[in-house]
């Protein structure tokens, strides 16, 4: 009788896409904040993110290896920010692989804004003791139940910034790398910057399969302000070029190619409302994705794309 292998972690839900294959969905309230992946390459096992704390880190590594078996060898950093490398340090051990530029970013960002957290800490607990008075008096059951997922969220941060520390991508390479297994080969590609100024993907053509890192959000408002939007435009149009039938977002839930061309449309409105200044146009986007997640999002894009005329 075959044993079904599984693994649980308050900080992400655990989806089998094929055989070897896994992405890592953020549960709310826990220490994440993103989505991951983990690939069984054969001889060997990449690690696709490592989400916001070490915690949820440190979780993702205990599921490879009771869901894969084999030494995790490569980690893949899909873009600069916290909430997809700051789970590095559980994975020391390994290749961690991003572009050049990618790590030239968080060599430069990083060091200063983690030993600003780490120095006001106090200042944290603070707000948290003061979110959880407001969540005591809160009678709407709706808004009450975002703030003990928002008050659990700081929790992780506040219990993982004394120990945080930066490390950095060890390979670097500019446009692809391509890492062979004995079981599939896997496409490590960057067209540029669109969500930053560098992002790259993860694809696997013998599986019809990406993942996107934030170059894809699903039903969640995309963060714009780091990056170029036109560029991300232009991404998006060469990787639906490719062939897949299910990709990874670094935010929401698993997706198609249609997402891609959804998140576009998202893009192209913003571009046109920042050009436009049309506030009809404003009001049509706040109504249309009104329920995305991540909603305050949406407001920081509208000043960054003001902020670009």
């Amino acid at each position: 009788m075959r044993i079904l292998k599984t693994f649980t972690s308050k900080h992400f839900k655990i989806k089998k896409i094929s055989n070897g294959i896994y992405a890592a969905i953020d549960q709310l309230g826990g220490g994440s904040f993103s989505n991951s992946g983990i690939i069984d390459l054969g001889d060997q096992t990449i690690i696709f993110d490592t989400f916001n704390t070490p915690q949820a880190a440190k979780d993702l590594r205990d599921a490879a290896e009771v869901l894969i078996g084999k030494q995790i060898t490569y980690v893949i950093n899909s873009h600069w920010h916290g909430d997809h490398i700051r789970g590095n340090q559980i994975f020391e051990d390994c290749h961690i692989l991003a572009t050049q530029k990618t790590k030239e970013l968080m060599d430069a960002i990083h060091p200063e804004r983690i030993q600003q957290q780490q120095n006001t800490i106090e200042q944290l607990t603070s707000y948290i003791l003061t979110l959880e008075g407001e969540c005591e008096k809160e009678d709407n059951e709706e808004k009450k139940q975002l703030l003990i997922q928002k008050i659990s969220q700081l929790k992780e941060i506040e219990h993982t910034l004394p120990s945080l520390r930066l490390v950095t991508p060890s390979v670097t390479f500019t446009e692809n790398y391509t890492l062979k297994g004995t079981r599939r080969e896997i496409q490590v590609v960057s067209f540029g910057g669109g969500h930053t100024s560098s992002d790259l993907f993860l694809y696997l053509p013998q599986d019809n399969l990406i993942f996107a890192g934030d170059l894809l959000t699903v039903q969640n408002h995309p963060f714009l302000r780091d990056g170029n939007p036109e560029e991300w435009v232009s991404i998006i149009d060469k990787m639906v070029t490719l062939s897949f039938d299910k990709i990874v977002p670094g935010h929401g839930v698993i997706g198609s190619k249609t997402d891609l061309i959804i998140l576009k449309e998202y893009i192209l409105k913003l571009i046109e409302f920042g050009r436009n200044k049309d506030e009809a146009l404003k009001e049509e986007i706040q109504q249309f994705y009104h329920d995305w997640n991540a909603g305050e999002i949406l407001q920081m894009n509208f000043e960054y794309m003001l902020s670009r005329s």
